[in-house]
């Protein structure tokens, strides 16, 4: 075996420059002086990859990435992957991540599941080169940061590098029933979508809970429980917000006889959006629950072109620099706690957004579209330019339903009332409260939405939706600067 002296600070040491292969970690640690020596490396099989012997590593073994040798002396340190196209993992396209069954060593299949994200940064932290999915089996213990996952695509195929991570596959059942009651949201009722399943007595062990159509038109779409017995309806019935997926037309309409799947999702501490470039690259999260109370840091949901599905941000932020869009999501805690969507643009459709409208939901983006969403709880808006809230529901406030703060200074933004009506009740304050400046329009169906002091209030003037909608003005045809 060849090897080297080399001098360094007036001392001289030994570099020994074999590369032994091992079949597995466990071949690689058990290698021996003296067919070891500093800066040897070891090529391990079974992770494709290479490791470097340091001799004068203090800090505690990680498996697949720091491993003690036989002889206790140093770290065997796991070199950083090949690139792109070189990379010996990129002929993969479904990767799959169990932190309990899976192993380091194992090489992503399903059958041989990989234990972390981790590991899965690790063999293509450089970049993904084609339509990847990655399976989420298990709770996870980390941040899933794909911030270094996706590169510019080929100019002929816009979407080549796109990375999907699922959470789907690792759902568990709660159980499985048939829909015997629906009803859609309804002005003349003033309410949102009603369920009645055969088999639930009492929907209040569920609120929040994450329901699946797996037939009928709806099939794959997917809707949350709002809450218990509305409106003394019984506690066999349940508020829930509209099923919803990540495929046109977004919002579905199930059937009585359709068959729904309540499921649990797996948890994560949170998520990073790689960056959305101009080529389509990028990535979204499917059914993924990113719960701040799993684990001993904040959630939170953060990127550029961000897309979120059927997903469940218990407790935390959603942001992007430029753009956000999420389906059938679920935003904020029972119990109330804050939740923020914050960006450059955001789209939200069929999602539950839980808060009372202080200390609750707060929305920031210079331009905010929320299309057949629920506030359960109530939502404060707090402009920084066009928010639309085009078909949603807001009911069962502690304060207002619906609280509008124009941030960017008096008659600088703009609410849109618009689609088929708002709706809601059950509010402690107005229905609509518009408290300082802005300008609110209305272009279709006025707002039905109501509250405890009224329906709404602009700049301190009382309205009322019979006698003050629609906010027209027939001169110019545009909607009307209120107040």
């Amino acid at each position: 075996m060849a090897s080297i002296r080399a001098g360094h600070a007036g001392l001289l040491y030994e570099l020994s420059p074999s590369v032994s292969s091992c079949r597995n970690l466990a071949e690689m640690r058990a290698l021996r002086t003296p067919s070891i020596g500093p800066g040897s490396l070891a090529w391990v099989e079974t992770l494709r990859g290479l490791f470097l012997l340091d001799r004068t590593a203090t800090e505690a073994p990680l498996a697949g990435q720091r491993e003690r040798p036989v002889d206790g002396l140093g770290l065997w340190r796991r070199l950083r992957p090949f690139w792109h196209e070189a990379c010996p993992w990129n002929t993969r396209t479904e990767w799959y991540i169990d932190a309990v069954a899976g192993s380091v060593e194992g090489d992503g299949s399903a059958p041989q599941p990989i234990n972390s994200w981790s590991e899965f940064q690790q063999r293509l932290g450089t970049g993904i080169v084609g339509p990847t999915t990655v399976h989420v089996l298990t709770n996870l213990d980390e941040v899933l940061d794909c911030g270094t996952m996706t590169y510019t695509g080929r100019w002929d195929d816009p979407f080549s590098t796109f990375l999907n991570v699922s959470g789907q596959a690792g759902a568990t059942v709660e159980f499985t029933d048939q829909i015997t009651a629906w009803t859609n949201p309804n002005a003349i009722a003033n309410e949102w979508a009603l369920l009645e399943c055969a088999g639930v007595a009492d929907w209040t062990p569920w609120v929040g809970a994450r329901l699946r159509v797996l037939d009928g038109p709806a099939a794959g779409s997917v809707f949350f429980v709002a809450t218990a017995n509305p409106d003394a309806l019984g506690l066999s019935v349940a508020r829930v917000s509209q099923p919803s997926q990540l495929a046109w037309p977004y919002i579905f309409t199930p059937a009585v006889g359709n068959t729904v799947v309540l499921e649990t999702l797996p948890s994560v501490r949170g998520l990073i959006q790689a960056r959305m470039l101009a080529d389509g690259s990028g990535t979204s999260f499917t059914s993924l629950a990113v719960d701040a109370g799993l684990f001993p840091v904040t959630a939170f949901v953060r990127g550029e072109g961000l897309f979120v599905d059927s997903c469940v941000i218990a407790d935390g932020r959603l942001t992007a620099s430029d753009y956000a869009f999420a389906t059938a999501c679920r935003f904020g805690g029972l119990a109330f706690p804050a939740v923020s969507i914050a960006g450059y643009s955001a789209d939200l459709v069929g999602c539950l957004l839980f808060g009372d409208n202080w200390a609750g939901c707060f929305v920031e983006a210079k331009r905010a579209r929320f299309g057949a969403c629920l506030f359960q709880g109530g939502v404060k808006l707090t402009g920084g330019g066009y928010t639309i809230l085009d078909a949603c529901g807001a009911f069962d406030a502690p304060d207002d339903g619906v609280a509008f703060v124009d941030t960017w200074g008096p008659d600088r933004s703009t609410l849109r009332l618009s689609g088929a009506s708002l709706l809601g009740k059950g509010n402690g304050g107005w229905g609509v409260n518009v408290g300082t400046g802005g300008t609110v329009t209305n272009y279709e169906n006025p707002p039905i939405v109501t509250g405890a002091l009224g329906d709404g209030t602009f700049a301190g003037v009382p309205k009322t939706w019979a006698l003050d909608l629609p906010f027209f003005d027939p001169v110019t045809a545009t909607g009307v600067v209120t107040p």
